[in-house]
């Protein structure tokens, strides 16, 4: 999160204001935007409210789109260009209007196209429906105009005006919540996209960079971390199957808390699942473990793709045998004094049962989970 990391001439993109700045931003700035694309000085027609049929630019269409929804129009004509420009002659099916069961509808910005094989049609469904942002967007400067204002009211209108702060909130709104993308090198990659889409001609476009400063910075820039590797060393989930802890594993522990079940004597072997919240990152210390009578601590370990380890415990207490059970676990073997085995008599001896004058005396421990008696 250290600005300081990404001051050059391509990360530093992911702190371009995009906010509507009509004294530095001119349609002519958009036209360099919109270089190699099939937008580049080219005009499309539209039908507007009034069923007057009406020329324009893509490089004004976004100038008016940015008056009106108070967002860059570099940001929305660098958007589009990022979402939908194949190559300087084509555009993607979003922008068609001609896909099957969505004729008509175009997409500029592609919101509401969830990734997926049906990606175009969900950003076209969702262009279809609705009534806000000038839905439905059964026409190109619909689709513009329309985005350009979603874009607005949810993110950059509300302070979230750089592509560092859609990822890292650190408004004075929703702070550390409202993030537009998971991925936390988003930022950095984008700001490569940006780059581009502007070419050599950010060299002479009017461009403002908003660059937070944090109190108590360091006096030189945090290091980025070495490798690249992930170094999630967290458990997603942990149990043991058929047995519950007395307290839930809780997601996020850290590793410092023990979890405790407690099981029937019968019960000579259990099994331990758990799994990362990395799917870089391996486990150890699961499967069948045997129980002895009493406590049994399990280790899980976790490492991640880093190297580093994280440790969780578990502690099993097996529960001691019934009064007057028989030891099925009785040793077959004895040890002679030559150092050899013998096998024992194939029938164990008999215990005698204590002779009951009255009633029989109630044990003090819980046989509920005991072996049954002969």
């Amino acid at each position: 999160m250290d600005p300081r990391n990404f001051l050059d001439e391509r990360g530093i993109f992911q702190f371009e204001s995009l906010k509507y700045r009509s004294d530095v931003q001119t349609q002519t700035g958009v036209e360099n935007v919109l270089r190699n694309t099939p937008m580049y000085n080219t005009n499309f027609t539209y039908t507007n409210n009034a069923g007057k049929n009406v020329s324009i630019k893509y490089s004004k269409a976004f100038m008016e789109a940015a008056a009106a929804s108070k967002v860059s129009p570099y940001h929305l004509a660098s958007r589009v260009k990022q979402e939908v420009v194949i190559s300087s002659t084509m555009m993607s099916s979003s922008v068609s209007g001609n896909v099957a069961g969505y004729k008509g509808i175009y997409n500029f910005y592609n919101i509401g196209a969830n990734s997926g094989a049906n990606a175009v049609k969900n950003g076209l469904k969702w262009a279809s429906t609705g009534t806000d942002y000038s839905r439905p967007w059964n026409n190109r400067y619909r689709s513009i105009y329309g985005g350009a204002c979603y874009i607005g009211k949810q993110y950059i209108n509300v302070g979230q005006n750089t592509l560092y702060l859609q990822k890292f909130n650190v408004t004075a709104t929703k702070r550390y919540d409202h993030q537009y993308m998971a991925n936390i090198e988003a930022p950095n990659n984008e700001a490569t996209k940006t780059a581009n889409a502007y070419g050599s001609d950010k060299d002479n476009t009017p461009i403002v960079f908003s660059i937070p400063v944090y109190n108590n910075m360091p006096v030189s820039a945090c290091d980025i971390p070495s490798g690249g590797k992930n170094p999630n060393n967290y458990l997603k989930n942990l149990y043991v199957q058929g047995h519950a802890f007395s307290a839930p594993f809780a997601l996020g522990d850290t590793g410092s808390k023990t979890y405790k079940t407690t099981v029937a004597n019968k019960v000579k072997s259990v099994k331990v699942v758990a799994s990362a919240v990395s799917t870089a990152a391996t486990v150890t210390g699961t499967g069948s473990k045997r129980l002895s009578v009493g406590k049994n601590t399990i280790i899980v370990k976790v490492k991640s793709a880093s190297g580093s380890t994280r440790s969780y415990k578990i502690v099993v207490t097996r529960k001691s045998a019934a009064k007057g059970a028989v030891n099925t676990e009785a040793v077959s073997k004895k040890q002679t004094k030559s150092g050899k085995t013998k096998k024992t008599s194939k029938k164990p001896h008999a215990t005698k049962r204590p002779q009951v004058t009255k009633e029989p005396q109630a044990y003090d421990e819980d046989l509920s989970d005991a072996d049954s008696g002969e």
